[in-house]
């Protein structure tokens, strides 16, 4: 693994954090996404109701989330190499209806 892990990582982020801000996913999708990606939401959470599988669902879950938001942001924080996996740190924001929503999810 190493840092060429952390590398792409930190590539594959930059490229969604792009696609979120111009509202088009598919380039995302279309590079980094692997075609049996699973959406597992963290339990207690806001969207805790179901997994999704696949590009289409986990693309159609990420566009429905970022819908409502104006101006929604995605990007990667810390980024760690933790040998077999990279852990990185998600800093993802936008306003909704009169409100701010901020949330820091870790992902794996």
């Amino acid at each position: 693994m190493s840092q060429e892990n952390v590398e792409r990582a930190r590539e594959a982020y930059d490229a969604l954090s792009l696609a979120v801000r111009k509202g088009d996913l598919d380039p995302f999708f279309r590079e980094y996404v692997h075609p049996e990606i699973e959406w597992v939401p963290l339990e207690g959470g806001p969207d805790s109701y179901a997994v999704s599988s696949g590009k289409g669902p986990v693309k159609a879950r990420m566009m429905a989330m970022f819908d409502v938001m104006e101006e929604p942001r995605i990007e990667a924080g810390e980024i760690i190499d933790a040998g077999e996996k990279v852990v990185i740190a998600i800093h993802m924001s936008g306003e909704a209806a009169g409100s701010t929503w901020r949330r820091t999810c870790f992902m794996s």
